[in-house]
């Protein structure tokens, strides 16, 4: 079971319960940011074990990579979705792709 996945329990018994739940809300968000840190550098050792070179190459394709859902690849690139639909009108996953590559390369090829 993941931490999101217990806090999310945690959260509907306090809901059942009639309990204040606001500090189960806080504890999600820093939950799913801890998954999301634990999941990249497990991604990153997994492919050091295999012994990868890991260069921004690497970084591209494995967390740019088109089969990744489209949150993933914009929060890799640097951006969300939100930002990518205020900037595109559109947040297609051929947008998302593309405006996450333009914002990866103008970060990391200069």
């Amino acid at each position: 079971m993941t931490l999101t996945e217990q806090v999310t329990k945690n959260i509907i018994r306090k809901l059942l319960k009639g309990e204040d739940y606001r500090i189960e809300i806080v504890t999600l968000i820093n939950a799913e940011f801890l998954q999301f840190a634990i999941d990249f550098f497990k991604k990153i050792v997994e492919a050091k074990l295999q012994s990868e070179n890991i260069t921004t190459d690497w970084y591209k394709e494995a967390f740019l990579n088109p089969k990744l859902t489209t949150s993933e690849i914009a929060i890799n690139s640097g951006l969300n979705k939100k930002t990518i639909h205020n900037m595109f009108n559109s947040s297609t996953k051929e947008i998302v792709i593309d405006a996450a590559n333009e914002h990866y390369d103008i970060l990391y090829r200069r």
